[in-house]
């Protein structure tokens, strides 16, 4: 009976060991997909996420084009107050800014393909999840 125990106590604790390095593996897995780039500045990451919300919005049809488009310009600016680029990741987040703007000022029906694709784009750079129509 004993040994029985002894068993059932040995299997119990490696049961809990492996349940506690599955749950350390997938948070590491799940913060490594969401962290910022490691070369992109805190403050231009924050912004970027801000104009992702931008897009998220338009997108939602909560604000115009012309309302996303001003939230967006109102973002590259304070972009730019950092200095701008500092790296190919943060010209690559101005560029997708820009872009965006471009998008927005458009007057065609395919408007909001353009800006969900540049959104995306977006997002892959800042490692955030994309999205589907």
């Amino acid at each position: 009976m004993e040994k029985l125990n002894l068993k059932l106590d040995k299997n119990i604790i490696v049961l809990f060991i492996s349940a506690v390095l599955l749950l350390i593996i997938v948070i590491i897995v799940l913060f490594s997909f969401s962290a910022p780039p490691k070369n992109v500045r805190n403050e231009i990451y924050k912004l970027s996420i801000q104009a992702l919300d931008v897009c998220d919005d338009y997108l939602d049809m909560k604000i115009t084009s012309s309302e996303a488009n001003s939230k967006i310009e109102n973002i590259r600016k304070r972009f730019n107050e950092f200095g701008g680029c500092n790296g190919t990741d943060e010209k690559i987040i101005d560029d997708c800014l820009f872009i965006l703007t471009l998008n927005l000022n458009e007057s065609t029906e395919k408007r909001y393909e353009k800006v969900l694709k540049q959104r995306n784009d977006l997002a892959k750079c800042l490692n955030k999840s994309t999205r589907r129509k």
